[in-house]
């Protein structure tokens, strides 16, 4: 949990500039907002409106989704980071 709120805090520092940080601020929040309210949305449902309570399992599995969501959205902008990098990088070896 520390790192997931190291990585919201923290500019990585393959990121080129303030601008494509909070693009990603946007994005990853944008990715995990929804699973997290649907993960809310059936604790309060189960909690206060079911009688059976099995459905409880569907809270971590959503927050789970959630995280993995915010993960792979990290993970697919440090990839286009490393990618777009590596261009820049051979451009000049090249003349």
């Amino acid at each position: 949990m520390k790192h997931l709120i190291g990585l919201i805090q923290t500019k990585p520092q393959w990121l080129n500039n303030e601008g494509y940080w909070r693009i990603l601020q946007i994005l990853r929040f944008v990715a995990a907002a929804p699973p997290a309210l649907i993960a809310i949305g059936v604790f309060f449902v189960v909690a206060f409106d079911s009688p059976d309570f099995f459905y409880f399992v569907y809270v971590p599995v959503w927050l789970g989704v959630s995280a993995a969501a915010f993960w792979g959205v990290h993970a697919i902008a440090w990839a286009y980071a490393w990618v777009t990098d590596g261009f820049t990088q051979t451009k000049g070896k090249a003349q």
